[in-house]
């Protein structure tokens, strides 16, 4: 079910509603979902934010057991997983106690270069500036800003580099030294990145 947005007296147009219950995949309307889209946890509900300001509110996709992949017509696809990824967690920064805090022997990769500024959002929600050095960590969402760059060695010897406002995330690292095998799952979002197998 899609509601149409509506323009109060100051012109500020009121979100889009698309409703989750029931559906495996939602059209999302207009052009909403892109690379640069914003995804906000409001309770139960995803609001989505274009990059021109129009917004998609997903009625009920975190209050629903498996929420939808949402799509668009001119063919942009996220699954629900990178969806809620993206919209990170419920209470942002805070973590079970009993959890211990990611160490760098838990990393499945590191910084080797940024220029300009160049952050990432962690699973807990907090998003800190990324220097040479740092370690990366699976469920990292990294992002660089205009003139922004960053370079990383995954703990598999590949590599990868992103260009200025770009969004990557980093969701699968599978790998096996005493083989040399594995696997590496990256979503980029925006921009353009070069990547380069172990």
């Amino acid at each position: 079910m899609v509601t149409t947005s509506s323009s109060g007296p100051t012109g500020i147009t009121s979100p889009i509603v698309v409703d989750a219950h029931g559906a495996d995949s939602l059209d999302i309307p207009g052009d909403v979902l892109t690379g640069a889209t914003d995804f906000v946890r409001q309770g139960p509900d995803l609001l989505l934010i274009g990059a021109a300001g129009q917004t998609v509110l997903v009625r009920g996709f975190f209050a629903v057991a498996e929420p939808p992949a949402l799509v668009t017509t001119a063919g942009a696809h996220i699954a629900p997983e990178l969806a809620i990824k993206l919209a990170g967690p419920a209470a942002p920064a805070q973590v079970a106690q009993a959890a211990p805090v990611a160490e760098a022997d838990n990393s499945i990769g590191v910084v080797e270069t940024v220029e300009g500024t160049v952050t990432v959002t962690r699973a807990d929600g907090t998003t800190v500036a990324l220097s040479d050095g740092d370690a990366l960590f699976l469920g990292d969402v990294i992002a660089t800003g205009p003139g922004g760059a960053i370079g990383v060695i995954l703990a598999d010897d590949t590599t990868f580099s992103m260009g200025e406002e770009g969004r990557m995330t980093l969701d699968e690292l599978v790998y096996d030294p005493g083989t040399q095998e594995g696997s590496a799952l990256l979503s980029l979002l925006q921009g353009t990145a070069v990547v380069v197998s172990g």
